[in-house]
């Protein structure tokens, strides 16, 4: 259980919220909101479903994790909805989640570092969340931007370095494909020396044959727009070299971020690569 919704007002009917299955007992659901301590509610056997189950267990499980809609809230009980919630809605819906939860967990580390509550850190951002629409999209707004962080109190300061120390990329790999060829009669040796040539450039880079006559390049680095410059003055280098000894040059493959190593990839991803299945969480 974690409270991602500190700011945020109180469940409304028709909203959708993400919940864990608590209990089933004669095919009505109890449900606990895992984003809003002490809500809990039903689901009733005819919210469960869009097809025709005879039990329960044909819809859910105790402990899965749901999206749910609120139905109804009347004097502090909550009925809730399984049928009524899309795919592209429950897609949406735990995508945020998963954010959500990320985003407090970095909360978590800053206040057990400060001292300060986490309700207070969320309180000394507002605006900022406010502004980005939600803490997870301010801390991914740092993440490629530290400069946004004043750094002016213990809150900002600690903030700033777990998500330098923690949360930024340790390392990219920069990859392009290339094909190269030569009909002369010593083309293998002119083919040779032009791949050297783009080597020498820099010895870190990684030249392989991938399948004749197409060969990779690809460079690993700490810093990605280092690494991509890199790529690419090594093909204009072989570009040079094989042209100008007669051969044939194809860029096959423009240079792209082939992997990145991350400790949280959430914070390198771009929202809609933000993946959580249903059943993958039970918090």
């Amino acid at each position: 259980m974690f409270t991602t919704q500190i700011n945020a007002q109180s469940l409304q009917e028709g909203q959708y919220v993400v919940v864990k299955v608590i209990k089933m007992e004669d095919n009505i659901v109890t449900v606990e909101a895992l984003e809003y301590p002490g809500i809990k509610g039903l689901i009733m056997p005819n919210e469960l479903s869009r097809k025709r189950i005879k039990n329960a267990i044909q819809a859910t499980k105790v402990g899965k994790t749901e999206v749910c809609q609120v139905l109804k809230i009347e004097n502090s009980n909550y009925d809730f909805s399984l049928k009524q919630v899309d795919e592209q809605s429950k897609t949406n819906v735990l995508n945020e989640f998963k954010q959500n939860k990320l985003a407090y967990r970095i909360a978590e580390k800053v206040s057990k570092a400060t001292n300060v509550t986490i309700e207070d850190i969320y309180s000394h951002f507002s605006k900022e969340i406010e502004a980005h629409r939600s803490f997870f999209n301010f801390l991914s707004a740092i993440r490629d931007n530290l400069a946004l962080l004043n750094n002016s109190n213990i809150v900002e300061d600690n903030l700033y370095n777990v998500i330098k120390h923690q949360f930024k990329a340790s390392s990219f790999k920069i990859r392009a494909d290339i094909d190269i060829n030569c009909y002369k009669y010593n083309g293998l040796e002119i083919i040779k020396n032009a791949l050297q040539k783009g080597q020498d450039l820099d010895s870190s880079v990684e030249i392989c044959l991938l399948n004749t006559p197409t060969f990779s390049i690809t460079k690993t680095c700490s810093d990605k727009d280092q690494g991509f410059e890199a790529v690419k003055k090594i093909i204009e280098c072989i570009k040079k070299s094989i042209e100008e000894k007669g051969g044939v040059f194809h860029l096959m493959a423009e240079p792209r971020l082939y992997g990145e190593k991350n400790k949280h990839n959430l914070l390198k991803s771009n929202l809609e690569e933000s993946m959580l299945t249903s059943s993958s969480d039970s918090e």
